[in-house]
């Protein structure tokens, strides 16, 4: 190797005690990594020295080692895939989360540094394909469209019956052409237009003035009550004749297992339909006028 060439490998090339200073690492590390990141070498009078284009593409493909006071590594390995620590923050789920995702292989992945990567890829394609995680732009779409909006459940809660009932009601063909559903992180919801149309439709079910509907998004905000065409639910039952144990816990404010236990041990007199507990108005008074706080029973008063 005549003069020019070992000039020329000396500036494509370093060596490896200035390895070890760029990383700051020992004397052994710098040979492990010689050995196992199969590091493109040449030898220059005897001395080992490592080719600058293979050292950058080792260290854009990993995270594990960086350069003192230098650029951040990974930049490829960034560009192209995630750690299961960047899916759970984009997502907002834990970590544990994703490993369950992981283990059903529904995402393309592979190891660096004994580290499991996400390809971008296959996430890209995982993520379009359901609605149940979201991203943050997605989850504040979401957040409009959960406002403008009523779930099965919510709809259950206004009108004082269970839910699958409500989805009787949804799935009926003469109310299919009523309804609006969108599809809000994998729940399926109603729009609160469409609600309303068929609640002025219809003259079966009562919204209960115990539960708080939610206000049509630009509607005037009014005290006059409806007149009796009016388009929107007409609030103006005076008081609910059933209650569901989902009332009792707020209105004692007690948790939903012991409110489920109050009525199973049959300190609360309760009419079981499916699923569900009916509880009789005169009942349920009877249990929220007798606060746990000072064991007075105002009804006998």
């Amino acid at each position: 190797m005549d003069t020019m060439d070992l000039i020329r490998c000396a500036g494509e090339s370093f060596s490896v005690p200035e390895l070890r200073k760029m990383l700051g690492v020992r004397k052994t590390d710098s040979y492990w990594i010689l050995k196992h990141r199969s590091l493109k070498t040449i030898t220059v009078k005897g001395q080992i020295r490592i080719l600058k284009s293979s050292f950058l593409e080792w260290y854009d493909n990993q995270t594990k080692y960086r350069i003192l006071n230098g650029p951040p590594p990974g930049k490829a390995l960034r560009a192209m895939s995630y750690s299961v620590g960047d899916l759970a923050e984009l997502l907002a789920v834990s970590e544990d989360t994703i490993y369950t995702l992981l283990s059903k292989e529904v995402l393309e992945t592979f190891t660096v540094d004994y580290c499991t990567r996400i390809t971008k890829e296959s996430f890209e394609r995982w993520y379009s394909g359901q609605e149940k995680f979201r991203m943050t732009a997605d989850r504040a779409q979401d957040e409009e469209m959960t406002a403008a909006t009523y779930s099965m459940p919510d709809i259950g809660r206004l009108l004082g019956v269970h839910r699958n009932t409500v989805y009787g009601i949804v799935g009926n063909e003469k109310n299919q052409s009523i309804f609006e559903c969108v599809t809000v992180a994998g729940q399926k919801r109603v729009t609160i237009a469409s609600f309303e149309r068929w609640y002025c439709s219809q003259k079966r079910y009562r919204v209960h003035t115990a539960v708080e509907a939610k206000p049509p998004a630009e509607a005037p905000e009014s005290h006059d009550p409806p007149p009796e065409n009016a388009e929107g639910p007409v609030l103006c039952v005076k008081e609910k004749t059933v209650y569901l144990v989902e009332d009792l816990q707020a209105a004692l404010g007690i948790s939903r297992k012991a409110a489920y236990k109050l009525v199973q041990s049959g300190e609360i007199l309760a009419a079981k339909a499916g699923k569900s507990y009916l509880i009789s108005a005169a009942e349920f008074y009877r249990i929220t006028e007798r606060r746990p706080d000072n064991g007075h029973d105002h009804s006998e008063e």
